[in-house]
């Protein structure tokens, strides 16, 4: 017992192992500050490649000043930057897969939202956009019915010297062409490395729609004041009600509400987007957009959702 206790005292104190324990730190470090250097793990090839280049160097110089020791704490050195490096790689996405839009944004006075909500009208809108996680904002897209506009971040960072993982937009929208309350604003950011992209969707309401209903959209109950918004995965069941009656016309593909029995017009969300017209017969008009996704993404990373 003695001497193995005599051993472990020589091997801790060992420059070998220190300097080894240090090299794990270090890496540790790399990886805290810049979480980006696990992207090579997108790729399993490159990664061995990496490991093996590191390993190989590793060993050449220890073995040059013989330390073979060294050279087999490299190994283990090896399979810590597999493991580690590659740790929480994200789940790659299915171009054939809409997903959930469920990027946070928040509105000037209006207060933050997730993924999609309604706004009332005005003239401008300041926005602050920011994906879930720590995920960078490489590319940002803005469409409405009337533009497409895309920024692309610099390698000094955004143009306008913004924080990388966020985005300041102000909206604007042309009274002519986006202010008759059909155009919606879609977000949408795309990051080079891991892959992390993420949406958002945003109504207006108009003074055209003017039909007060109660929507029943994935387990919450919100009053709309003539413009609504539901967002589910495919195929569950919606509901909405009103305090007349009403003449619902879908727009060509999207399935018809019909009552339960009671006042409630049920429907199945569809696949991707649904547009719903909504006559009463007080006259007043109501509109409903519709999102049906199938897929959901997980893009926590550094420990932040």
């Amino acid at each position: 017992m003695q001497l193995d206790a005599e051993k472990s005292k020589a091997f801790f104190a060992s420059r070998t192992v220190w300097w080894n324990a240090l090299g794990i730190i270090l890496f540790q470090l790399i990886h805290w500050i810049y979480p980006k250097a696990s992207a090579i793990c997108s790729n399993q090839e490159l990664t061995i490649v990496v490991g093996l280049n590191l390993f190989t160097v590793w060993c050449a110089v220890n073995l040059f000043l013989r330390k073979v020791t060294s050279c087999r704490i490299g190994a283990a050195l090896l399979a810590l930057f597999v493991l580690s490096g590659c740790g929480s790689i994200p789940q790659k996405l299915d171009t054939d897969i809409y997903y959930r839009r469920d990027m946070p944004f928040c509105v000037g006075s209006f207060g933050c939202f997730d993924g999609m909500t309604v706004l009332p009208k005005q003239s401008s809108y300041a926005f602050e956009v920011a994906p879930k996680g720590d995920a960078d904002i490489d590319l940002m897209i803005v469409t409405t019915c009337h533009r497409n506009k895309s920024y692309e971040k610099t390698s000094s960072g955004w143009f306008i010297f913004q924080k990388k993982n966020r985005f300041r937009y102000t909206y604007a929208p042309n009274p002519q062409i986006e202010g008759d309350g059909d155009c919606s604003l879609v977000f949408n950011t795309f990051e080079k490395n891991m892959g992390r992209h993420a949406w958002a969707v945003i109504l207006f309401e108009d003074p055209k729609y003017q039909l007060p209903m109660t929507v029943y959209c994935d387990g919450d109950v919100t009053q709309a004041k003539g413009v609504a918004g539901c967002q589910s995965k495919e195929g569950l069941k919606q509901g909405l009600e009103f305090a007349e009656r009403v003449m619902i016309e879908p727009d060509k593909g999207c399935p018809l509400p019909s009552r339960n029995g009671g006042k409630v017009y049920e429907f199945p969300i569809k696949y991707k987007e649904c547009g719903y017209t909504i006559r009463g017969e007080s006259g007043r008009i109501g509109t409903l957009f519709t999102v049906g996704y199938r897929g959901e993404l997980v893009r926590n990373a550094g420990g932040q959702q």
